[in-house]
């Protein structure tokens, strides 16, 4: 029985295309016909749950050259961004080499040239994702049907996901692309296509859940991890339903202890079977709350899992309360100046923004908000924002809004329509790039708490939908019990 046990688990590991304990991955090249506008670095999104680093900013040297090194535990999904979002693939032993022309970013697929040791996937991913755009999110009306019952619903969707791939099938064998890059786009289809069906709410609770482990989305298979950036996605997703439907949640809620609240959704975790998916639905958990200690090893089917979260979630809970210095260098950071006759924008220059807010503010409380002007989940936190103004409205704390990668009109239309309240400050392609990567950014909303003494509280603060546990956190922050 063990022996079956440790040919199982030797099978998955190589299932998932080399597998190690450490893997390394070189990243080399040039940006070329670049103009005096074109951004002075990348980021590179690593797109799992594995690394304290979210995004890694590289910077171009005067020739437009960089490097970067990334250490994945396995072969999947991450993306660069320079003036636009880039799809590619690596497994631990890669060596890529990536030539960019910028004068043709956004008009050309050949824009983007590899060398190197390269993984057939990587640009197969690259091309796809330019090529076939209108196949990737193509979707019938009757998708956005979210009260249909669970078997008509999958129907539907079932029909959507072949009928895609079999234009991927025509698309990869005109390319000459092999077999194994022809399910690894599939499966990227399929995640994103469910990730767009994240609403369904079924005829009963049970079937919102129940979308979520249909027999298409083979949960387990290790195939999926390749994928990992929207496998993950949809079981956070399949947790968050798991979690609204639990009675025992449901009372801690409303008794709003946020600690035993933190340990329930784990355990809500743990109660399922012990599988790939659980491990990767841990990753996704552990990505968003670092309060909680990871399991020990038992708890992961696979090892390498469990010794990257034990190792991330240490430095991420080191990281959370240091501070954070950050320089302009020769850019600027918009500030918007609200009230008089017309708004004013005053661009600041400071070799220590965090600290130039202190000072602005001193003896006060600041709860950052860092946001884009096109991401969902702010504008939902947005609506209910207004409330959390006015609690405080008489204390010693400021909101202050951090627009990254949002076009400069697009923030100043929010502004003058009254959506964005607070302080606000807009930084540029490239001062998002480097901020991004300084607070290892995983996404919009982040929210971060600054103390009255210019200190760091908390770089991964409760969002203003969690009202609540957010004005908890902001009363401890003035020292009201």
């Amino acid at each position: 029985m063990k022996q079956t046990g440790l040919l199982i688990l030797l099978f998955l590991l190589c299932a998932v295309g080399g597998m190690a304990q450490k893997g390394n991955i070189v990243i080399t090249g040039q940006v070329v016909n670049r103009q005096a506008d074109t951004p002075r670095s990348l980021n590179i999104n690593v797109n799992d749950s594995f690394s304290a680093d979210a995004r890694i900013n590289v910077p171009l040297d005067d020739d437009g050259r960089f490097r970067a090194n990334l250490d994945f535990p396995f072969g999947h999904d991450f993306s660069i961004d320079y003036d636009g979002i880039f799809m590619l693939y690596a497994s631990p032993g890669d060596s890529l080499h990536i030539t960019i022309d910028a004068g043709r970013l956004n008009k050309d697929v050949d824009a983007i040239t590899f060398s190197g040791r390269v993984d057939e996937r990587c640009i197969a991913c690259n091309r796809f994702s330019k090529e076939m755009s209108d196949v990737i999110y193509w979707r019938p009306d009757s998708l956005q049907r979210y009260d249909l019952p669970l078997d008509e619903y999958m129907q539907c969707f079932n029909r959507a996901y072949h009928s895609i791939c079999d234009t991927v099938a025509r698309y990869a064998k005109a390319k000459g692309f092999s077999e194994q890059t022809r399910k690894f786009l599939c499966t990227d289809v399929l995640f994103a296509l469910s990730n767009d069906c994240l609403g369904y709410q079924g005829r009963t609770p049970q079937e919102s859940v129940a979308f979520f482990r249909q027999p298409v989305f083979r949960l387990n298979d290790p195939d999926n991890l390749s994928n990992y950036l929207m496998y993950s996605i949809h079981l956070g997703m399949y947790h968050f339903k798991l979690c609204e439907q639990d009675s025992v949640l449901a009372r801690l809620m409303k008794a709003k202890d946020s600690e035993a609240i933190e340990r329930r959704q784990m355990e809500i975790i743990l109660e399922q079977l012990k599988s790939i998916s659980r491990d990767v639905m841990l990753s996704h958990y552990f990505e968003q709350q670092r309060r909680v200690p990871v399991p020990d090893s038992t708890a992961f089917t696979l090892p390498v899992i469990w010794q990257r979260l034990e190792e991330v979630s240490r430095e991420l809970q080191q990281r959370d309360t240091a501070y954070i210095h950050f320089s302009c260098g020769s850019d600027s950071i918009i500030r918007h100046d609200a009230g008089g006759e017309a708004a004013a924008y005053t661009a600041i220059c400071t070799d220590d923004f965090f600290r130039y807010l202190s000072k602005r503010h001193p003896g006060k409380v600041l709860y950052i908000d860092i946001f884009s002007t096109w991401c969902g989940p702010c504008r939902e936190d947005r609506k209910v924002m207004p409330e959390l103004h006015a609690q405080f409205s008489e204390k010693d704390v400021v909101f202050v809004n951090l627009s990254l990668k949002s076009k400069r009109k697009a923030w100043a239309e929010m502004l003058e329509g009254g959506e964005l309240k607070g302080e606000n400050y807009w930084f540029n392609e490239e001062l998002s790039n480097r901020l991004m990567s300084a607070i290892s950014l995983h996404g919009f909303p982040t929210y971060m708490l600054l103390g009255s003494d210019g200190r760091f509280l908390t770089r991964n603060a409760s969002r203003p939908i969690e009202h609540e546990k957010t004005v908890r956190a902001i009363q401890r922050a003035l020292g009201i019990k």
